[in-house]
């Protein structure tokens, strides 16, 4: 049980030594990003499919009723 004990006070420890800001430094903000990747392509084409499907259930429920 002291191992146990003892692992939970270590990741205690290495939580408040977390700083996040070093943890987002190498990310980019907005503004920086030059181009969107190719997942973020995917991405967009996807939320226009899925918002596509969406409207046409809805059409198709209100011809139902």
């Amino acid at each position: 049980m002291s191992k146990d004990k003892d692992k939970r006070e270590k990741t205690v420890e290495e939580a408040d030594d977390f700083n996040v800001e070093e943890f987002f430094e190498d990310d980019p903000t907005p503004e920086e990003k030059s181009e969107p990747t190719e997942a973020d392509k995917l991405r967009e084409e996807l939320n226009k499919q899925k918002d596509s499907y969406v409207r046409l259930f809805a059409e198709y429920e209100n011809y139902r009723k």
